[in-house]
C-alpha cells in the first residue's frame, strides 16, 4: 500500500511540474557532473521526462537515449510494484523473466557502460 502512495505521489508531483512549471529552472544539477565534468548514465532524466511531458519524443531521446529506450521496462516494473496480484497472476504477461537478479545486473552493466560510451569524446 505504501509503495502505491508514493508512485501516485510521484505522478502527481511530475503532473504539478509539468502544469505549472514551465522551463528547467526547478531541475537538481547532477553532482558527478558538477564535480568531474563527465556525465552519468542518468543525466538529462530529468529535461528526458519533462520533454516526453510535453509530448517531444525526439528531445526526449537526445536527452537520454538509453533511458528512453528503458522507460518501457521502467513502466512495467511499476506496474508490477503497484498492482503484485497481477504480476503474480499473469507473470509471464507482465515479465517476471526482465526482473529476475541476473537481469537487473545485466541492467546494471548496461548502464556502467553507457556511462563510459556517453563521455567518450572527453578522452578523444
Amino acid at each position: 500500500m505504501k509503495i502505491r502512495l508514493f508512485y501516485i505521489a510521484i505522478a502527481l508531483t511530475l503532473l504539478a511540474l509539468w502544469a505549472f512549471m514551465p522551463g528547467n529552472w526547478w531541475m537538481l544539477p547532477c553532482p558527478l557532473y558538477q564535480w568531474t565534468g563527465w556525465q552519468c548514465p542518468f543525466c538529462g532524466a530529468q529535461r528526458m521526462m519533462q520533454a516526453l511531458m510535453h509530448g517531444e519524443a525526439g528531445e526526449a531521446f537526445a536527452h537520454n537515449p538509453l533511458l528512453m529506450c528503458a522507460l518501457p521496462l521502467l513502466l512495467l516494473g511499476g506496474f508490477r510494484l503497484l498492482f503484485p496480484q497481477v504480476a503474480e497472476r499473469y507473470p509471464r504477461a507482465t515479465g517476471r523473466v526482465l526482473f529476475t537478479d541476473k537481469a537487473l545486473f545485466l541492467y546494471l552493466i548496461v548502464s556502467f557502460l553507457w556511462g563510459i560510451v556517453r563521455n567518450m569524446e572527453k578522452f578523444l
